[in-house]
């Protein structure tokens, strides 16, 4: 989930839908990490196969509910209008992923998953950002400001030179280790975290609520484990079941709001939705959970089902990353409908600087009617 291009600040009491959405999401992300850390730390089967779950619900789980967004009627008709980014590059990804898979030798395998993980690791901080955009909306206050993002953006990118550095971390073993870029990965992470946390406390103390700033202090602090532990388990579980589940949780909260113009709805009718969403992502986690065990299968058959796993996640990025983007028409018609507790309104996008004049206003010109 990209971040939302909210950039005015908002006044008028929080809604109590998006104090609680923001409240979970804090929860999901603190808490769920600190468990998954325990689980890895614990020896014996209970432990493995609880934290084996959770990896099938969280992380390829989420994959799969991307799915159950088509039941959406606005993403239908988004789809109608951008078939490129929704349609067109999707299939391009699942081909030449199952290309890929078949053709790359064992040897070049890790350069390839390296690439991989890159990607999806930065669609992680990209979640992060809009996570804490949504909760400055749900709080009524102003939105993060340039330095703010780019402190949090630089915590994810370092904590990403940190995994390539380390790419045991990710089980695997492309034939190098990069202390020195270790190194500098823990400088830049440690000056973005501290440069974040001061840009926000700068703030006036009603403009940075509690809540707000634990869940930008949490977007910040999302890939310490990879620099304090070394079990992949330890250092790369927490990331991706905490992601998969603070967008479970989003989910789960979009089922449970309609049309803004609409009156609220109870559980007996939010509940098919709810349960459509659960059994979509305990069969489609354990599927795809199933294909990305074949990682190191030699026969064609197996590689060509491993490249259909990479090439699904991938399409879950492209498509994630369009249908949050805040600043596509489309994109925000769908979410003000949705989440409107957790959305800036059309009419209120500006950014915090001055607007720069087009050309035409520059040179004394007209702009021409619409």
């Amino acid at each position: 989930m990209t971040a939302f291009s909210c950039r005015t600040p908002l006044s008028g009491r929080p809604l109590s839908s998006g104090r609680t959405w923001t409240r979970g999401s804090i929860g999901i992300t603190v808490g769920v990490s600190a468990v998954v850390v325990v689980l890895a730390r614990t020896e014996g089967a209970s432990a493995t196969q609880l934290l084996g779950g959770l990896i099938v619900f969280g992380y390829t789980g989420h994959v799969a509910s991307t799915a159950w967004l088509a039941r959406f009627p606005e993403l239908r008709v988004m789809t109608r209008h951008r078939p490129v980014r929704l349609l067109v590059i999707p299939a391009f990804l699942i081909v030449a992923a199952c290309v890929a898979a078949c053709l790359v030798s064992s040897s070049g395998r890790p350069w390839l998953l390296l690439g991989f993980f890159v990607w999806q690791f930065a669609h992680f901080q990209k979640q992060n950002l809009g996570l804490a955009a949504m909760s400055a909306r749900a709080y009524g206050a102003p939105v993060l400001a340039r330095v703010e993002r780019r402190a949090l953006l630089l915590a994810g990118a370092s904590g990403i030179a940190a995994l390539v550095a380390h790419p045991t971390l990710l089980d695997l073993r492309p034939g190098y280790r990069l202390a020195w870029m270790f190194l500098l990965a823990v400088a830049l992470w440690i000056g973005s975290v501290l440069t974040g946390l001061v840009a926000m406390n700068r703030r006036p103390r009603t403009e940075r609520p509690t809540a707000l700033l634990l869940c930008y202090a949490s977007g910040l602090l999302f890939f310490g484990p990879v620099f304090v532990f070394r079990s992949p388990y330890e250092a790369v579980a927490p990331l991706v079941i905490a992601h998969g589940l603070q967008y479970l949780w989003l989910l789960g909260t979009m089922a449970a709001d309609r049309n803004p113009s609409e009156p609220p709805v109870g559980f007996g009718q939010r509940a098919p939705a709810l349960a459509a969403l659960g059994c979509l992502v305990l069969a489609g986690g354990l599927i795809l959970s199933l294909l990305s065990g074949l990682h190191a299968a030699r026969s064609d058959g197996f590689k060509l089902l491993y490249g259909l796993y990479l090439g699904i996640v991938m399409t879950h990025f492209v498509v994630d990353g369009t249908l949050w983007r805040g600043r596509d028409q489309w994109s925000r018609r769908f979410l003000t409908t949705r989440i409107p507790f957790l959305v800036v309104p059309s009419g209120r996008t500006g950014s915090r600087r001055r607007a720069r004049p087009g050309p035409a206003v520059r040179k004394g010109g007209r702009i021409p009617d619409r």
